[in-house]
């Protein structure tokens, strides 16, 4: 059966990623959350159940540079790789299609 819901709002929810999540939908909205003295940018992702809100990061710099509204997005959270000076990054695998 088809979910015919007209909704007139939802929440957006910040995406908790844990190995193996995927959050695939259309890119409705970007914007920027005010986080100590930098704007971190965000877009908000439609799974057509819920509204989820990716944080950019350094894997996903170049998905926030070419998705635009509209836009079909997978997320796909790999897992943090360690890197030198006992740091890490959070690794994606991305899709994204007009």
């Amino acid at each position: 059966m088809s979910d015919t819901r007209k909704y007139k709002t939802r929440s957006k929810v910040d995406v908790q990623w844990v190995p193996g999540l995927n959050v695939e939908g259309k890119i409705v909205e970007f914007g920027t959350l005010p986080e100590s003295a930098e704007n971190r940018r965000f877009m908000v992702v439609d799974t057509g159940e819920t509204l989820f809100r990716i944080y950019e990061s350094k894997d996903l710099e170049e998905a926030f540079k070419l998705a635009e509204p509209g836009d079909s997005i997978s997320v796909t959270f790999i897992g943090k790789k360690s890197i030198k000076g006992n740091k890490s990054f959070s690794s994606f695998n991305t899709r994204l299609w007009s």
